[in-house]
């Protein structure tokens, strides 16, 4: 088997690759985790309304005296 030589200007070119694929991929994962921040912050605003509306219905199952449905 022949060895290939490669010359210090191709090692640093195929390192410097490397590393513009690692950059490339870490700018992907910021704006996935960005994404997903803003996701979690909807969710928890819809937990919120949700909390919300079942207080509301508790309150008016109780003034018109109607049973609550049991939750599990």
């Amino acid at each position: 088997m022949v060895e290939k030589k490669i010359t210090i200007e191709q090692l640093a070119k195929m390192i410097n690759k490397g590393f513009n694929n690692v950059t490339g991929q870490i700018n992907n994962l910021k704006t996935d985790i960005a994404d997903i921040k803003k996701d979690v912050k909807e969710i928890k605003n819809e937990i919120v309304r949700v909390d919300a509306i079942e207080k509301r219905v508790d309150y008016i199952e109780n003034v018109i005296n109607i049973p609550a449905i049991k939750k599990n």
